[in-house]
């Protein structure tokens, strides 16, 4: 599926066509098809090469500057079927056009694709479309892990207040909670790497543009890193309650047995 943004006169204007893909500002590709893809190296008038999976190259070689733009690789978090998943999102923007193309649609993409249905004139300025969809994207994952958190706190009290919790179940639940916890965090170490590197290297023809572009980036990083240790200390509580979830059995069992040893030693005497 195709979604090119373009500004008319009459505001905004969604379009397929080959012809109309040169005068698109935003071009939004979920899971391209052959024919698409032509159409996505007549825009970029090179050949288009999905980027591999994040585990496949060094991250250095996902970002890299050419005649076509800015290229990164990101990673975003999204839900199939109730389980938490990473896809991968290539981007490519300059100063008259973004670029994102992925396999599966993602949530940050669809809510900026609603926020430019609302208000078309973001689409005047890429580079900003690309920041705010970071933005979306980190404020996305921070609310994840506040959620986290409470299940977290939750899952806790059960292991530490509760003397008939089900401990297989409260491992399961703290099993899925790393899970999530371990995609959140790559997919912020991604956002992070990519953000510096485009404070660095991306182009941006109105300097005025450029001093604005690069404070939200700054302030962004800054709000990334934040969140990031926040992230690290729930994920050291969840390693304390994981350990306390596999050593509690073993300390209701010794206690148990304590007084039939007291009982067999009055017996003998």
């Amino acid at each position: 599926m195709l979604l090119a943004h373009r500004l008319t006169s009459e505001g905004l204007e969604i379009v397929d066509d080959p012809i109309a893909l040169e005068g698109a500002l935003w071009v939004d590709v979920v899971d391209p098809s052959a024919e698409e893809r032509t159409m996505l190296e007549s825009v970029l008038r090179r050949p288009f090469d999905d980027t591999p999976d994040a585990d496949e190259i060094e991250s250095s070689a996902r970002s890299f500057v050419d005649e076509s733009g800015a290229h990164v690789s990101t990673l975003f978090l999204h839900r199939v079927e109730g389980r938490p998943e990473n896809t991968n999102v290539t981007i490519v923007v300059r100063p008259d056009r973004l670029l994102t193309v992925h396999d599966r649609d993602v949530p940050a993409l669809r809510l900026l694709r609603l926020t430019v249905r609302r208000d078309p004139r973001m689409l005047a300025d890429p580079f900003g479309l690309l920041i705010a969809l970071f933005e979306t994207a980190v404020d996305d994952l921070g609310d994840t892990l506040q959620e986290l958190y409470f299940g977290l706190e939750a899952t806790g009290r059960r292991v530490f207040e509760e003397s008939n919790t089900d401990h297989e179940e409260s491992l399961d639940a703290l099993a899925q909670h790393e899970d999530l916890n371990g995609k959140v965090r790559l997919c912020l170490m991604d956002a992070r790497r990519d953000l510096t590197y485009l404070l660095r290297n991306a182009v941006v023809e109105d300097a005025r543009q450029s001093k604005t572009h690069a404070k939200r980036l700054r302030n962004l990083i800054g709000r990334q890193i934040e969140v990031e240790v926040r992230d690290e200390h729930r994920h050291r509580a969840s390693q304390c309650h994981r350990s306390k979830a596999i050593q509690r059995p073993k300390t209701i069992g010794t206690s148990s047995t304590r007084p039939n040893r007291a009982v067999r030693v009055q017996t003998n005497a």
